[in-house]
Parts: structure tokens; C-alpha cells; sequence
């Protein structure tokens, strides 16, 4: 039966409209249903590319015997958690207080006032694994819902008094922006988590965690023990190494669920691999290792090819599943690569990427993954190591294209403003570092489709799908593209870009800033939720408040505008304490506080383009993650963003003058970028 669902642009939305459920989106029609029918709200969060949500869809909500117990007792709610983050941080948050551990499809059970009394993430259709049947869970929820109302009405009230200090517990008011010595210290607690053995965060299944790790870099930039560098690369070296990374097309797969990065989670996402970009662009600045330069290279090709939608903006995912199956467009036999290559290159490629008879993945199927090195085939066959490594190019290039005529992945056709920002600030952060223009035309062509269908009027909206566009921002949106667009003029000097930058930065601080809790709301105030929701940690993606104050201390020293001083200033003060207690959920806003640390700075690069171009270059290459840069032609009016601080620059005489400005105050113009060297 075609529904409500049938209305809606997301593909996550549209994969129920055809259930026997009969689903209603999230908004007032549902509210007012439920209340109208005294019936407890089922509220299912996943998204597109999402497995289990599949799975739970096949069993359940296409099941007729599970829609007519959802149908008779429940108003049934469905939501994309990519359009609405605010939804599913509110609802996950309720789901901890009532002691249960969140994830994705998110099942909860709301009184008609929106309420959580229950919840959990995926039931099975029958009882299996210790885990309760969706039928019996329908049943006793509304047996007690009937029978025992109070029950379910102080559960909700009680969990609904406890979200407000839940979702706002890490902020406090007043206080100075975390310190050199801190930041060190911070990054050294990071370390202190990581795997020493395996890399990544944590003994169990590993996400990349990008701003964590991000965060390690500046703290060895400011001194920190050597061990923090260490354990980036080794994290760094074994995704790139691992099944995570799809070590045939390139692109990072979400995160894996072992300890060895060895056994994905098959989803590819927009905002990892857009993260991931910028990670491995700033740790080839800092090391100059190539294997972190291939990396980049292949997932921006895997970006453009896989995610690059008509017009240049970026598409938000590709599906863990084909044909049905987990995984199955990944995975490999040894039989196919004795049909595929000659019996020696099959056993060498088999030898590399770990593929046996009896299969790593499940029985008889390999997921590729780097086990033995060129180097040390090379060594184990007696044979040239660049011979080894041609062959292996060789053999990529057959298995890539045998694998290309396979069913590939759904793709999650919509556009998201934020997880796009990502990406323009990736590639053109990229594009400065390698010395590669076209990756900046790929942000520049993102860029312009966003700020053409997505920005109007000053109000950024957050999902866009054929032809349609949904959902006012959220501040990651607001956050993410500032920060992109800034990278973005970093690498093209048009001076729209900023303008844009200056202007969602202004409507983010007018829309999301909540004087009286000290902190950034995650969604406009009067969307209806039952508690206000703050972004402060980061997740897989950063948060968007973190990823706003990036933007607003960058913006501090390319515009010299003072409400984004004061704004950055003090909210780096209210979360120091928080930052330091947790460094790991607060990496993106350390790098925030980091870069206020050196004072917003700013290098002017003043001189025409052929003078300023080679100190451009060199400013690309190197590892300056907290410096942002202006070239300021030697005639023509200043761009409007950034007139005061350009004002008064010249060229030297036959070279290009470069100011270094900390703090809005200007050094004495030099002819190289020695005073980068002087840091504070």
C-alpha cells in the first residue's frame, strides 16, 4: 500500500512507502494522530545504506501479521536520520537514559506528548540471540500501555526531565580557551586510548574517529611526546592497510567490526570519506609518506566516480548491501581470481590481499585487505620489488573492472548541505597540498550547487533530491560548509566563497546560540522537541558547533569581524573543561582551540600572481593547519570580506610581500614565509 512515505524525497523514507505499515513521516499529522487516538508513537530511525535497517524492513514492516499489530496499536513514525540528526540525538540520548545501548534501526516507543517509556535498536522477527521478537515486544508494549498507562506516562516524564541536563551536561559558563600545554596534554590522553597494537581508538569494533585523530596531529605540532605522532601513523597505516579501505577502488567503508580493521561494516559514506581526505591530505603534509598521497588520490576518484551527483554536488552514500546480501559487490573467491589472472600473478594478488579457498570473511569469500606488502613479497619470491608492485597495479586494474560489471550498491541519491561541506573543504584542502587545480574545480562545482539551490536569503536548508528541497539546516550544515567555503577561497581566492562563509557564519550564531546554556542548539529553536538539543560531541562526523567555531576563529583573522572574536572566545571557555575531561569526543574543537592558539593567523600574500604564486605553493605543502591565507592583488579594490585586514599591504620591490597577522596585529612585511617559524 502506497502511503505518506510516497510523498517524501528521502531514499531511506521511500524504501517503506510500499510496507504495510502504514507510516507517517515525522511531524504534526503523527502528533496529532496519536493524541486524536490515545496511541503509543513507534518511532524507527535508520537510514539508506544502513544494513540492519534493511534487514529489520524484510523481516517486520513487510510482514502483513506485523503491520496489523503495528497498524491497530501504534501511530507508526519513520525517520531518516540524515535529514534529521537533531531527531535521532534527542531519541539515542533517551534510549541511554533508560539504560539500553543505541545504534541503528533505533525502535522506540513514545506516549503521544513524544515521550520515550521504551525502546532499543534492532528486534529480530522471531526470538533469536537472546533477543525478544518484534511481535512479543508490540504485544507487551501495548498491553502496557493499555493496562498500565501510569507506567508508561511517568517513564516518559521521567526520562523527558532528565534529557534537558543529559543533552547540556558538558556545558558551563565563563572561563579561557584551553592553553598550549593543555592541547599537548589532550592529545597525549587521545594516545593514551589507542590500540597499540592494531591502531585506532578502542579494543573492539574501530570507527576512523577522524577529529580524535586530527587532534593528535596538532598536539605533536605543539610538542607533544613522540608516542602521539606514533600511534596516528600506525592508526593511519592500518585502515589504509585493512579492509576498511576498499583496496580496489579506493574509498573507506564505515568502520570495521573487529579490532584488526579486517572485517567491515560495508556502507560507504559522504562524511567519512570526506573526513578522511583531509586527515590523510594534513598527515602527508606532516610526513610526506606517498602511501598516504595514493590514499588520497584514489578516494577522491572513488568520491567523484561513486558519489559525484549531476550538477557537482556529492550523493550521501552508498548501501552496505547488493543483490540482498551484505557486502556481496566486495567480496571475492580464490576461484575467481585463477579465472580473472595467469596462475602465478592469481597466487601472488591472492598472497597480497589475503584471499584464500577457505575465505576471511565467511566461508569460501575474502574481502581484500593489504596482508603482505610488496616489500616483503618481494623478499619471500626473490624478485624486484617494483616488479611486485606492477604486477599488483596490473592485477587492481583487472579485478577493479571485473568488479565493475557486477550489481553495484544502492546509492543514497540526496544531497546534505553539511556532509557537502565536508567534502569542499577535503578536496580543496587537497588540491593546495598535492598541487592538483582539478580537485578544487570538484569542490568548486560542489560548492556552487549548494549555495545555488540550498542557500537562500540567508537560511541554509539541509536536503536536496530531485529538484526538491527539505529540512531547514542543522548547525552541522551551517558549520561544515563555512569551513569548506573558507578552505575553498584558501584555494581559488574568489572572494564568494568567503562572503558565503561570513554569511552562514552570521546566521548560525543568529539561529543556534543559546545565551543563557552557553552553547550552540543542534536545530532552530520551535522545531517541537521535548528538550533542547545541543551540539557538542563529535561522532563519526564532527559536531557542528565544533565545526562553526573552526570556522568563526578562521574567520576572526581573514575578516577581522568582532562578533566572530567574541563568539569563538567564548565558546572555547565554556567547553575548555569539558574538552579536557574527554579529549577524544572534542577533537574537532580542539583543533579549534589550537588554532586559536596561534592567534587566527593569517599569512597576506601581497604581489601579483606570478611573484605570489611559488609562496602559495609552498604554503599548500606544508603542514600549517591552523593558518589561514589571502592573496591581495597589487591593484584593484580589496575583496569585501577581507578589506581590513589587507589594508595598507604591498608588494616589495620586485617580490611579493608576505604579513604574518596573529591576533588582527600585522609582522613587517618579508619575502619568504620564514616568520611561519616563529610560532607563539
Amino acid at each position: 500500500m502506497a502511503h505518506r512515505l510516497a510523498n517524501e524525497t528521502s531514499p531511506y523514507l521511500l524504501q517503506h512507502a510500499d510496507n504495510p505499515v502504514d507510516w507517517y513521516p515525522w511531524g504534526e499529522e503523527a502528533f496529532r494522530a496519536a493524541r486524536d487516538q490515545d496511541k503509543p508513537i513507534l518511532l524507527s530511525v535508520g537510514y539508506s545504506a544502513c544494513h540492519w535497517c534493511h534487514v529489520m524492513a524484510h523481516e517486520s514492516f513487510e510482514d502483513a501479521q506485523i503491520a496489523a499489530q503495528l497498524n491497530e496499536g501504534f501511530v507508526c513514525v519513520k525517520v531518516d536520520r540524515e535529514e534529521r540528526p537533531d531527531v535521532d540525538q534527542l531519541y539515542q540520548a533517551a534510549l541511554g537514559l533508560m539504560g539500553e545501548t543505541g545504534g541503528w534501526p533505533l525502535t522506540l516507543f513514545l506516549t503521544p506528548e513524544l515521550e520515550p517509556f521504551f525502546g532499543g535498536t534492532y528486534f529480530p522477527r522471531h526470538p533469536r540471540d537472546g533477543l525478544p521478537g518484534l511481535s512479543q515486544v508490540l504485544a507487551a508494549v501495548r498491553e502496557s500501555f493499555l493496562q498500565r498507562r501510569s507506567d508508561a506516562d511517568f517513564t516518559g516524564k521521567w526520562v523527558r526531565e532528565r534529557l534537558a541536563a543529559s543533552l547540556a551536561r558538558d556545558l558551563a559558563k565563563g572561563g579561557e580557551p584551553p592553553t598550549r600545554e593543555e592541547v599537548i596534554r589532550a592529545g597525549e590522553q587521545i594516545a593514551a586510548e589507542v590500540d597499540t597494537e592494531h591502531g585506532g581508538l578502542g579494543r573492539g569494533a574501530k570507527f576512523p574517529m577522524v577529529s580524535a585523530l586530527l587532534a593528535l596531529l596538532r598536539a605533536h605540532r605543539r610538542g607533544a611526546e613522540p608516542q602521539v605522532l606514533e600511534r596516528a601513523r600506525l592508526t593511519l597505516d592500518r585502515m589504509a592497510a585493512g579492509a576498511l579501505y576498499d583496496q580496489l577502488g579506493g574509498g573507506f567503508h564505515r568502520y570495521s567490526v573487529d579490532a584488526e580493521w579486517s572485517v567491515p561494516h560495508f556502507e560507504k559514506m559522504l562524511y567519512d570519506n570526506a573526513q578522511l581526505v583531509g586527515l590523510y591530505t594534513e598527515a602527508w603534509q606532516l610526513t610526506r609518506l606517498p602511501e598516504y598521497a595514493r590514499v588520497v588520490s584514489e578516494t577522491i576518484a572513488w568520491l567523484e566516480r561513486a558519489l559525484g551527483a549531476p550538477g557537482g554536488a556529492f550523493c550521501a552514500s552508498l548501501d552496505a548491501d547488493s543483490e540482498g546480501t551484505e557486502g556481496k559487490f566486495y567480496l571475492w573467491t580464490r576461484a575467481e581470481l585463477d579465472q580473472l589472472l595467469p596462475p602465478e600473478r592469481a597466487a601472488l594478488v591472492a598472497e597480497h590481499f589475503g584471499i584464500s579457498v577457505d575465505g576471511n570473511f565467511e566461508p569460501g569469500l575474502s574481502v581484500p585487505r593489504c596482508v603482505v606488502r610488496a616489500e616483503e613479497l618481494a623478499k619471500r619470491h626473490r624478485r624486484p620489488r617494483d616488479e611486485i608492485e606492477q604486477e599488483l597495479a596490473e592485477a587492481r586494474k583487472v579485478l577493479f573492472a571485473a568488479r565493475e560489471e557486477r550489481v553495484p550498491p544502492g546509492r543514497d541519491e540526496k544531497i546534505l548541505a553539511g556532509w557537502n561541506g565536508l567534502a569542499i573543504g577535503a578536496l580543496a584542502r587537497a588540491a593546495r597540498a598535492f598541487g592538483h587545480p582539478e580537485w578544487a574545480v570538484l569542490a568548486k562545482r560542489a560548492a556552487d550547487f549548494v549555495l545555488r539551490e540550498l542557500f537562500e536569503g540567508g537560511v541554509l536548508w539541509r536536503s536536496f533530491r530531485d529538484g526538491v528541497r527539505r529540512v531547514e539546516g542543522r548547525i552541522e550544515d551551517y558549520g561544515a560548509l563555512a569551513e569548506g567555503l573558507i578552505e575553498l577561497y584558501m584555494a581559488t581566492f574568489e572572494p564568494a566563497y568567503l562572503e558565503s562563509a561570513a554569511q552562514l557564519a552570521e546566521a548560525a550564531l543568529d539561529l543556534f546560540w543559546d545565551e543563557d546554556a552557553g552553547g550552540f542548539l543542534s536545530a532552530p529553536e520551535g522545531e517541537g522537541l521535548i528538550a533542547a538539543v545541543y551540539a557538542l560531541t563529535d561522532e563519526a562526523a564532527p559536531s557542528g558547533a565544533s565545526s562553526l567555531s573552526h570556522a568563526l576563529v578562521r574567520l576572526t583573522g581573514l575578516t577581522s569581524e568582532p562578533r566572530f572574536v567574541e563568539a569563538a572566545w567564548k565558546y572555547l571557555g565554556n567547553l575548555r573543561e569539558a574538552m579536557l575531561a574527554d579529549p577524544t569526543s572534542f577533537g574537532r574543537l580542539l583543533c579549534a582551540a589550537d588554532t586559536w592558539l596561534d592567534g587566527a593567523a593569517t599569512a597576506v600574500i601581497a604581489g601579483d600572481i606570478e611573484q605570489a604564486r611559488p609562496l602559495l605553493d609552498e604554503l599548500g605543502r606544508r603542514y600549517e593547519p591552523t593558518l589561514s591565507v589571502i592573496w591581495s592583488a597589487p591593484s584593484g579594490p580589496p575583496p569585501h570580506p577581507v578589506r581590513h585586514t589587507v589594508a595598507g599591504k604591498k608588494p616589495l620591490d620586485g617580490a611579493a610581500g608576505v604579513y604574518l597577522c596573529r591576533n588582527r596585529t600585522c609582522q613587517r612585511p618579508r619575502e619568504d614565509l620564514s616568520a611561519l617559524d616563529e610560532r607563539p
